[in-house]
């Protein structure tokens, strides 16, 4: 049922409250059983990982709020694992690393090379040779009448 109705059609069993009162009693209701229900979860957890004391289960079972409840199990919270460390846990390293210099990408000149391209015949691996062109300009053919 809901709220309009039993305020409406129901005085005798709400004695007289107003909606406005029951949908406050309604959200009361609602929020102690979420934190019925998170208590019974946190003190589980607790219990699993051998830490709950006595004194500390005393004082998780007197918690009014959700924020003193957090507040009590924060220490003791699994911490969240990420993908990366799932992998690890899975005896799986990080990519290996390529034979390419340090910043360079395979098939990207660099002066840190030395103006030439690894294997590359053309005129950038000439001394002196035109360096702003690239492997591509040794490769493309002449058009004639140029």
């Amino acid at each position: 049922s809901t709220v309009p109705f039993i305020a409406r059609y129901r005085k005798e069993a709400t004695r007289g409250l107003d909606d406005g009162h029951l949908r406050r009693l309604e959200d009361r209701l609602r929020y102690l059983r979420e934190l019925d229900e998170r208590r019974d979860t946190v003190l589980t957890s607790m219990r699993e990982q051998g830490v709950l004391t006595a004194e500390l289960e005393r004082s998780i079972s007197s918690a009014g709020t959700k924020v003193e409840l957090e507040d009590l199990y924060r220490p003791f919270k699994p911490k969240r694992r990420t993908k990366a460390q799932i992998a690890r846990e899975a005896g799986l390293a990080t990519a290996p690393q390529t034979s390419e210099p340090s910043g360079c990408r395979a098939g990207h000149w660099h002066s840190n090379h030395g103006g030439e391209w690894p294997g590359a015949d053309g005129p950038a691996a000439e001394p002196g040779g035109d360096l702003g062109q690239g492997p591509a300009a040794a490769r493309a053919p002449s058009r004639p009448g140029t």
